[in-house]
């Protein structure tokens, strides 16, 4: 019960059904031709090949093979071999003349069903002959007696329909239950069309085929083909039909299976975001592409279809692309590039380009998958544009920029920080801090670098001293900015300025302010200072303090001008705006001498020259 059946297509047998037959037995002979393994044999001598084991002729081998003999036999047309049947003996099988002439029998009738003619003939050959034959290729015959109403059907036709004769009450049975029993009630129409155009056809040789649904015996849905011919009798009247039902559920599932497939397939290449392409690998012409891909090439697909690939690259760029093809359909994949595809406005797209090998049949083809990157490239290019002229502003800025690693050593440095130090940009490579920073200070500017980089608490301003080129001692002010790289890791930004003329000044105002403080108090003058807005005493010496009487400088402080004055002057002015009036001169011309009269804490007045 192992076998198979073989259509003739071109001097190549094509297998059209099998039975028990393993997956990898299918593969290995699906297509054989003619001369070639004991059924090209039969088919091309038009006899009957026998072999009791794997001998010499058996050409075809694979893993897993197990010993086994063959018959195979010619299906014919005349002289002509239009398929070939294979039957499987066990190995050691003596050859038969009986079974031959049940098989030439068989090959006979599946001959009438392939040329769809002489059914009668087919039908005549032996009942376990055509059995055989049915039941491999789920064959049913029939025939209906249109005079009685009446369908005959044969075990084959009944196991079609997952039925046996006794379980339905025989072989005759009416065309209304046969409808009933069998035929998809949605259906239906279409069977009782058919018939009827049998009934009333007046041409004799009238022939139909046609697909329908059918219901198993247990409830389940099937496919059936099923191809009838008429009889009619002398006075033109069709009297049976007769035909054969071909259960093709099978395909039927698998057609629907793929359909979806292919829907579900088709879906995701037309909807991938990426373009995709199919490239003839020998001409380099396009065979299929998704809508993404004609987005990026701005040619509809009719304008892609057998356009070469190169032709989509710019015109200077043409020559090298079609090469580079060339050399990829030779090695069969190629490495990702990035390229450029010209719209026909002139525009053009930046492409991120990967090809890989494919075959379809006997052919050869590349598939390649195009991310459209323009943006990417357009924000690359910016970035670039922007890191160039960031760069050249930090190279000429006036205040020296450095990035260190956690060891001192210098990543970055501009043109500023060179000249600080009195070094050239070149001499500076590959050096640390270290160089440039006075060993006094170097541990514990290394100190604040470690523990940045640690992720630890560390000034970020603070100011240290700095060793040039000729060793000379400069005076720095460095802030820090910690920056973060794109792994999240510490890559501090240092500013260093040369604070050496303000340090300097500012030792100088200290002396200037110890010298001045002595003469201050040191004088035998009294000397006060009084601060806007409010014009009160802010400091005063010795003679001061003396002079108005007060214990001490604080006690001095807590009054002020007005207070420490009677309320009018002798020229009888109030005080508090005569003392407005003085100092106003006194800031507008930048001195003013006048004489004022006060009052002590003890309350006695006393004139002086101010």
């Amino acid at each position: 019960k192992k076998g198979a059946i073989f259509l003739a297509e071109d001097k190549t047998l094509v297998m059209a059904i099998s039975r028990n037959l393993t997956d990898s037995v299918r593969h290995h002979c699906s297509r054989i031709p003619f001369g070639n393994c004991l059924c090209g044999m039969a088919a091309a001598s038009g006899k009957i090949e026998f072999s009791d084991s794997l001998d010499e002729r058996h050409t075809i081998h694979y893993d897993g093979i197990q010993p086994h003999g063959h018959y195979c036999v010619p299906i014919l047309d005349g002289n002509k071999t239009i398929g070939a049947i294979n039957l499987y003996v066990n190995e050691g099988s003596q050859r038969n003349e009986t079974a031959e002439h049940i098989l030439t029998g068989v090959a006979d009738v599946i001959s009438g069903v392939i040329k769809h003619n002489k059914a009668e003939a087919a039908l005549a050959n032996s009942e376990a002959q055509l059995s055989n034959a049915a039941e491999m290729a789920k064959f049913g015959p029939w025939e209906y007696d249109v005079l009685n109403d009446q369908f005959t059907f044969t075990d084959a036709f009944y196991a079609i329909f997952k039925t046996t004769a006794q379980e339905v009450g025989g072989y005759i049975m009416s065309s209304m239950d046969y409808a009933n029993r069998f035929v998809h009630p949605e259906d239906a129409p279409l069977v009782g069309e058919e018939v009827e155009k049998a009934i009333l056809t007046e041409d004799p040789n009238f022939s139909r085929q046609l697909e329908h649904r059918i219901i198993y015996a247990d409830g389940e849905l099937g496919y059936i083909n099923v191809r009838f011919f008429i009889e009619k009798d002398e006075f033109g009247k069709t009297i049976r039909t007769w035909g054969v039902n071909q259960n093709i559920t099978e395909r039927k599932l698998a057609e629907k299976a793929l359909q979806d497939s292919e829907e579900k397939y088709s879906s995701i290449f037309n909807e991938a975001r990426d373009g995709i392409v199919l490239i003839d690998n020998e001409t380099g012409s396009i065979i299929h592409c998704n809508n993404e891909f004609v987005l990026q090439t701005g040619r509809d697909l009719a304008q892609l279809l057998n356009k070469k690939i190169w032709e989509l690259r710019p015109t200077e760029k043409q020559e090298d692309a079609k090469k580079k093809f060339q050399e990829i359909s030779k090695v069969g994949s190629g490495a990702s590039v990035e390229l450029e595809f010209e719209k026909p406005d002139g525009s053009r797209v930046h492409i991120d380009f990967k090809t890989n090998s494919m075959e379809f049949g006997s052919r050869k083809y590349l598939q390649s998958i195009c991310r459209d990157i323009t943006e990417r490239k357009m924000t690359e290019m910016e970035l670039k544009r922007s890191e160039t002229l960031y760069r050249d502003l930090v190279d000429r800025a006036g205040v020296a920029i450095t990035l260190d690693d956690a060891d001192g050593y210098l990543k970055y440095y501009n043109r500023r920080f060179a000249e600080l130090f009195g070094y050239d940009m070149e001499e500076l490579k590959d050096q640390s801090i270290r160089s440039v920073v006075s060993p006094e200070d170097i541990d514990r500017v290394m100190e604040y670098t470690k523990k940045r980089f640690k992720g630890m608490s560390a000034p970020l301003k603070y100011e240290f001293m700095g060793i040039r080129k000729d060793k000379s001692v400069i005076h720095l002010e460095i802030d820090v900015v910690d920056l973060q790289d794109s792994r999240g890791k510490s890559t501090p930004r240092s500013c260093l300025w040369d604070i050496t003329e303000r340090k300097l000044a500012e030792e100088a105002l200290r002396e200037s302010e110890i010298r001045f403080r002595g003469l201050f108090e040191g004088s035998q003058d009294a000397i006060m200072t009084l601060e806007p807005p409010t014009w009160d005493f802010q400091s005063g010496n010795k003679a001061t303090v003396d002079m108005f009487g007060a214990k001490n400088e604080k006690e001095f402080l807590s009054l002020g001008p007005v207070q420490l004055s009677p309320e009018r002057q002798p020229d009888g002015q109030l005080s508090k705006d005569k003392a407005k009036k003085m100092i106003g001169i006194a800031m507008r011309d930048g001195t003013n001498f006048f004489e004022w009269t006060h009052r002590r804490f003890n309350g006695e007045d006393f004139p002086t020259d101010v």
